[in-house]
């Protein structure tokens, strides 16, 4: 299980949302190439970006941003907001990013989804975000009818073998992880999963590592690292050491 710090970009800036919402940003770093440099010293094994303006629908706003913090580290970087074609996500692999995260397009264009996980094998994830066990798409914005249960099934079918499944109602809250759900959920999750959300100590990541579930391959660490809360290298130690 490996530790993957978190940059958001909007208006090319590192910032965080509260529960996806725009509106409550919060901004950390003009540089998020720098930033990523710190993880990247700080022994991150894989950085996750997201393009937060391309989630919501403008995805030119930090071409630049983006750009820059590939160029500024060599490990893997998972990407995600806005990738909603095969074409995007080509480009984007073309670009140097060893992931690309699809979400809306699971439901949207599956085909696309498919394409782009069979020309780009074990380089598409999937995005299951959540609010009360459902999926939410466009951005965070729409919710369906989808259990998270039922997204992954529909990722596997599309040949995506590693899902991060975020648990709106907590991201940005700093209010913990709800291990229970995590832990029902990789019982007989057919892709491995990714915990996203609500991470606010070391704690939080203990009680992942303690239940040494196989399908559990990652936690990602957002505002509690911009906060101080604890440096990526605690967080790093504390999830070898159980």
């Amino acid at each position: 299980m490996i530790i993957i710090p978190a940059i958001d970009l909007k208006d090319g800036r590192c910032a965080r949302l509260t529960k996806g919402r725009a509106e409550d940003a919060v901004f950390y770093s003009d540089d998020p190439s720098a930033v990523a440099s710190t993880f990247e010293r700080s022994g991150a094994r894989r950085i996750h970006l997201v393009d937060l303006d391309a989630a919501f629908g403008d995805a030119t706003k930090n071409a630049r941003a983006v750009e820059a913090v590939r160029s500024a580290v060599k490990v893997p970087i998972e990407i995600g907001g806005g990738i909603r074609t095969d074409a995007i996500a080509a480009r984007l692999v073309a670009s140097g990013f060893d992931y690309v995260i699809m979400g809306t397009a699971l439901l949207t264009d599956p085909d696309g989804v498919r394409r782009a996980a069979e020309r780009n094998p074990g380089k598409v994830m999937a995005a299951c975000d959540a609010v009360g066990g459902r999926i939410a798409v466009d951005g965070w914005r729409q919710a369906t009818e989808f259990s998270v249960g039922e997204y992954l099934r529909v990722a596997s079918k599309l040949d995506i073998k590693e899902a991060i499944v975020t648990d709106i109602s907590r991201d940005g809250t700093l209010e913990g992880v709800d291990a229970d759900f995590y832990a029902l959920l990789a019982e007989d999750s057919p892709v491995n999963i990714i915990v996203s959300g609500g991470v606010s100590s070391l704690d939080d990541i203990r009680k992942i590592a303690k239940m040494k579930c196989p399908a559990i391959s990652g936690i990602i660490v957002g505002k509690a690292l911009y906060e101080k809360r604890f440096t990526l290298k605690e967080a790093i130690e504390c999830s070898r050491s159980e």
